[in-house]
C-alpha cells in the first residue's frame, strides 16, 4: 500500500483489502490537521454557531445577528461559547453595534474564562457606548488574552452580556473572531 506524501494517508492499490483501522487513523489525522489550519487562520463564530438566538438578518452583517435590549432588572446574557485552542496568546474580537452612543455607562461585559462558564476569569473587559463611532454602526472591538498558563487541551470560554443598566440600549452582535496573536521581532 502506498502512502500520501505529506500526511502519510493510506492509498490502497487494486490488490489491497480495505482496512477499517487504516481509514479510522486517516480520519484522526484529517481531524487533527483541520484543527491546526483552523486555529492558525483564526476561528470565526457567527450566526447560530454563536447563539441559537442569532436569527435576525441584517444586510450589513456577515451572519444572522444576535440582538438584545438592556434591562434594568438583571444582566442579560448575549452569548457563551467554549473553544479548544492551543496554548498561546490570542486576540479575541467581536463585531457589534449599539443603538445609542451618547450614553456613558458601560453596557457590555466580555469575560474570558479558563475551561468553562464557571472557570476562573482570565480577563474581563467592559464596553461603553463611547467606544463606538456612531449609533447602529458596526465596530470590531477586542482584546489580547494570554492563554499560555493553562494545561494542554484546556478550553477558552468566552461570554458576553449586557450589564444591568437604567439606560435603554440595543446591542447587536455579528460575529466573534479568535486569532493567534503573532508577535514579530526584528533587529538591525
Amino acid at each position: 500500500m502506498q502512502k500520501t506524501t505529506n500526511y502519510g494517508f493510506p492509498k490502497p492499490e487494486d490488490d489491497d483489502f480495505f482496512n477499517v483501522k487504516d481509514f479510522a487513523d486517516m480520519m484522526d489525522k484529517v481531524d487533527e490537521t483541520l484543527a491546526k489550519v483552523e486555529n492558525a487562520g483564526g476561528i470565526y463564530v457567527g450566526g447560530t454557531n454563536l447563539s441559537t438566538e442569532a436569527t435576525i438578518n441584517d444586510e450589513e452583517a456577515e451572519y444572522p445577528v444576535l440582538s438584545k435590549n438592556a434591562s434594568s432588572i438583571s444582566e442579560t446574557m448575549l452569548f457563551s461559547k467554549s473553544l479548544v485552542l492551543k496554548i498561546g496568546t490570542y486576540s479575541v474580537m467581536i463585531r457589534m453595534k449599539i443603538s445609542d452612543t451618547t450614553k456613558t455607562d458601560s453596557v457590555i461585559s466580555v469575560k474570558i474564562r479558563k475551561g468553562s462558564s464557571t472557570g476562573d476569569v482570565i480577563k474581563e473587559i467592559r464596553i461603553s457606548p463611547s467606544m463606538f463611532d456612531g449609533n447602529n454602526k458596526y465596530k470590531i472591538l477586542g482584546t489580547i488574552v494570554d492563554f499560555g498558563e493553562v494545561k494542554k487541551g484546556t478550553k477558552m470560554h468566552i461570554e458576553a452580556s449586557i450589564l444591568k443598566t437604567t439606560i435603554m440600549e440595543t446591542v447587536t452582535i455579528d460575529y466573534m473572531l479568535v486569532n493567534p496573536a503573532y508577535t514579530s521581532v526584528s533587529a538591525v
